[in-house]
């Protein structure tokens, strides 16, 4: 997927892509330290990236506090996040990899993904995302509810994820959000764990943008 340019040149640490690509992949954690280096390139692939709640989210993991409280404060800001976050809508335009129909519809939150392995307990997070396919694996929540995002997260954490009118999994070549004409409410974009900016924003596959060895028995 392309992204905008990074400054980073030699990440200190795996970054966040790389480690749920080692996942993916069941390659040792210095094979994710090789591979962080190679995406810091200015033209970088990435492997998961949201547009709405999740990215805000992102926006508000402060270093030092992750360094202390690890996994505690994910739980502290996402209770945050889907307690006062009023989720706003926005327009998301695609066209459809099976049939090929452009669509518009109004979401509150949208996920691009390309493996389903995000680490911890979301181990298959997004059911039929994978490198093997050419495209995007996007999940569309239509709706404002949260409770419906709460159903989805309990779900997607015991491996069994349910779709339906409210939240949609398709698969699309690329994807433009932008917010609506009506709302001046801020929506944040997140590439790979990694804070980008606002809306309006363009995912899409670049074809032959990097190449991986995948180890026999990997499930990417």
């Amino acid at each position: 997927m392309r992204s905008p340019p990074t400054s980073a040149c030699k990440p200190r640490r795996p970054k966040p892509s790389a480690n749920c690509l080692r996942l993916s992949l069941c390659v040792c954690p210095s094979a994710a330290s090789a591979i962080a280096t190679r995406l810091a390139l200015p033209a970088r692939a990435t492997f998961a990236a949201g547009v709405g709640a999740d990215a805000l989210f992102i926006s508000r993991l402060d270093p030092a506090l992750k360094r202390r409280l690890g996994y505690a404060l994910y739980l502290i800001e996402g209770f945050r996040v889907w307690v006062r976050h009023p989720f706003p809508l926005f327009e998301a335009a695609f066209t459809e990899a099976s049939s090929q129909t452009p669509r518009t519809e109004q979401v509150s939150e949208l996920l691009a993904v390309r493996i389903r392995n995000f680490g911890g307990v979301l181990n298959n997070f997004i059911p039929g995302a994978t490198l093997h396919h050419d495209g995007l694996r996007l999940v569309a929540f239509k709706t404002r509810s949260r409770l419906s995002y709460f159903r989805f997260l309990i779900g997607a954490i015991l491996g069994h994820a349910s779709f339906n009118g409210k939240i949609e999994a398709l698969d699309a070549l690329s994807v433009e959000c932008r917010p609506l004409n009506s709302s001046s409410q801020r929506i944040f974009v997140e590439a790979d764990g990694e804070f980008l900016g606002e809306l309006p924003v363009r995912l899409e596959i670049v074809p032959d943008a990097i190449t991986l060895l995948i180890p026999p028995g990997a499930k990417p």
